[in-house]
């Protein structure tokens, strides 16, 4: 899971519920 992402959306699979721009934006979240 991503931790607050998961409790907050519920789910902690949700990588192939967002869109490419989405899952680049949470990548480069997670790397900063």
């Amino acid at each position: 899971g991503f931790g607050e992402k998961c409790r907050s959306r519920g789910q902690c699979t949700f990588g192939a519920r967002l869109q490419d721009d989405e899952i680049q934006l949470l990548a480069m979240f997670v790397k900063s």
